[in-house]
């Protein structure tokens, strides 16, 4: 079967309109991967090498830990996490030529974060990766695939003419798992058996895990490879007896980005995340206030109109009710699992306060509701639309008004639709307008959902 992108067992289905064109979860999903993309790349860079290696320090040691008491457990027994992937349009000789040339002068950091999400550094030539639900510490060494050990070996597929072995290292040198992959050139590609070969007493939950972080790594390698040639090479994973396309390889993605964004979050609290990026912060702040001043008091709104199938109004101010008494904690929690790009809620105590990407700019700001709004900004709203939903302004951290929200909500006959719009400045560009169209698409989304638990 083909499988798509995977979603939250209770998410209503949804659908939304950006400039009178309609888009179902699935594109949704593609909005929110995006979104992820673009944050693990900033925090990864931001902390690469040794920022990385301390914030994850406890982690990494609980990691090492797990992973010999799985070799001590297995008794010199093992077995494979395999991948089948088949790429078209990329062929065996092109990527073989962009990963020997890569691999001579060392992948670039980018290139092995953006791999896979939970890809967090690259100390000393090694990596650091979620394996088995816990980021470890390896180094990679070279093997010919006539000196892997015979149980190793074994698991070799003969209808792959090209083998890549390497042995994988914990940080004292113990040999923890091998790397078998395997390569056959095709008419129109090349075909990968893709195998990491651990401990027999590997979980299935881990090597389910590691199957599709193969398919993830070595599909967005092979984009990369075809990116020096101006290619886009179509690939589909091959796990047991499913079967993922493009898409549905990209759902596999955002369930890893989902999960490497909740772990960096929690480690990234409060202070911890404002000193990381303020002086992206100082930056977003310049730039919205130019936008200000060149506006000269004119807006345009970003607007997008969400459907939502079994979630009422009623449900979902309920569910609202209830996140707003709960621990602040467990608020954040919730506001920062709603869009990817929702960094870290700093306490401000006029209203509401978060730190977001607005316009490509990390924007702190804060929320204070306000009814009525002004009459410039109600001229936005749409009288089909009976209820207002966090309507209000929203300033800088200093007090300057940036934007207004003027989101509005009804009940249909089997659900709720949802007519969200925020009032930006006039001189904000397409780019910004467009990309906070999909941004509420997301995070509405994801609320709501919250709503159906």
């Amino acid at each position: 079967m083909t499988t798509h992108i995977p979603s939250p067992a209770a998410r209503a289905a949804s659908t939304a309109i950006v400039n009178g064109v309609a888009f179902d979860d699935a594109a949704i999903d593609a909005w929110e991967l995006k979104a992820s993309r673009r944050i693990l790349l900033n925090l990864k860079t931001l902390l690469n090498e040794a920022p990385m290696l301390k914030l994850l320090d406890g982690q990494i040691r609980d990691a090492d830990a797990y992973h010999r008491a799985l070799l001590a457990a297995s008794d010199g027994r093992w077995r494979e996490a395999r991948t089948d992937l088949e790429i078209k349009g990329l062929s065996a000789a092109d990527f073989g030529t962009w990963f020997r040339e890569t691999s001579a002068t060392g992948f670039a950091p980018e290139t092995m974060f953006t791999a896979h999400p939970e890809h967090y550094v690259m100390p000393d030539g090694g990596m650091v990766e979620t394996i088995g639900g816990h980021p470890l510490r390896f180094g990679v060494g070279t093997a010919e695939a006539a000196d892997l050990p015979r149980p190793v070996a074994d698991f070799a597929d003969p209808a792959y003419p090209i083998t890549l072995a390497a042995v994988m290292l914990l940080q004292d040198g113990t040999t923890y798992a091998y790397a078998v992959h395997q390569m056959r050139p095709t008419a129109d590609g090349v075909d990968f058996a893709l195998r990491i070969v651990y401990p027999a007493a590997a979980p299935d939950l881990m090597i389910a895990e590691h199957q599709e972080h193969l398919a993830i790594e070595f599909r967005n390698a092979n984009r990369h490879a075809g990116s020096t040639l101006g290619i886009t090479p179509a690939a589909r994973a091959t796990i047991g007896t499913d079967s993922f396309d493009d898409g549905g390889i990209d759902g596999l993605e955002l369930k890893a980005a989902r999960r490497a964004l909740a772990n960096l979050k929690s480690l990234l609290r409060g202070d911890d995340m404002l000193s990381l990026i303020g002086a992206q912060i100082d930056a977003g702040d310049a730039f919205h206030q130019a936008l200000i001043a060149e506006s000269h008091g004119a807006f345009r709104d970003s607007q997008t109109t969400l459907h939502v199938e079994g979630v009422s109004v009623e449900d979902f101010f309920g569910w609202m009710a209830r996140e707003l008494q709960a621990s602040h904690d467990d608020s954040e929690l919730t506001h920062l699992k709603a869009h990817p790009e929702h960094y870290v809620l700093p306490v401000h105590p006029e209203g509401l306060s978060i730190v977001e990407t607005i316009g490509g700019h990390l924007t702190r700001f804060y929320s204070s509701p306000q009814d009525p709004l002004p009459g410039h900004i109600t001229a936005y709203h749409d009288d089909a639309y009976p209820t207002k939903v966090l309507n209000g302004g929203v300033n800088l951290y200093d007090g300057t008004p940036v934007l207004w929200s003027a989101h509005q909500a009804r009940n249909t006959a089997t659900g709720s639709e949802w007519n969200l719009r925020i009032i930006f400045a006039a001189a904000a560009p397409d780019s910004m307008i467009a990309e906070h169209q999909e941004h509420l698409a997301v995070e509405f989304r994801n609320y709501i959902a919250g709503a159906r638990t």
